[in-house]
């Protein structure tokens, strides 16, 4: 049996789209092929959406720093 989709009363409701890989990974490389996001973009991510939290920034911090590494 293959992937469906199940609400909360336990009925089929359907199937799932395409799944599709992305990596997490501290650094692109040119061969990556759009399927790696780095820490440098999380980090911006976080930066731009939830810039004045105090966890999102120390984690951005710590993703651009990691980046590096």
């Amino acid at each position: 049996m293959g992937l469906g989709l199940i609400d909360q009363d336990s009925h089929f409701i359907g199937k799932p789209g395409a799944i599709e890989v992305v990596y997490v990974q501290p650094r692109r490389k040119d061969d990556d092929k759009g399927r790696v996001i780095d820490f440098m973009w999380v980090s911006k991510w976080l930066t731009d959406r939830f810039g004045h939290s105090d966890f999102e920034a120390a984690l951005a911090k710590s993703l651009a720093h990691w980046s590096t590494d």
